[in-house]
């Protein structure tokens, strides 16, 4: 199951996927998102979950959220 995020405008809807794009939301995803959110890193970058072009801890809640469902991409 993966948890669905509004971006901004309430009728755009993503699904957070993991940062290192693996497939599966786990400890090393969080932990780049809490290193870049320690160092308010800013701009177009694949840490940034909610595309708002800062990491902050709302992507880091997300990251962690997502981590401790155990958040993972099926494919056929």
């Amino acid at each position: 199951m993966c948890r669905k995020h509004y971006v901004g405008d309430p009728r755009v809807l993503q699904y957070i996927r993991a940062q290192n794009q693996d497939g599966t939301v786990d400890a090393t995803d969080v932990s780049a998102v809490d290193n870049a959110a320690a160092i308010f890193l800013g701009g177009y970058v694949t840490t940034d979950l909610t595309g708002d072009n800062f990491v902050d801890g709302t992507d880091f809640a997300i990251a962690d959220n997502n981590a401790a469902n155990f958040v993972s991409l099926i494919r056929p």
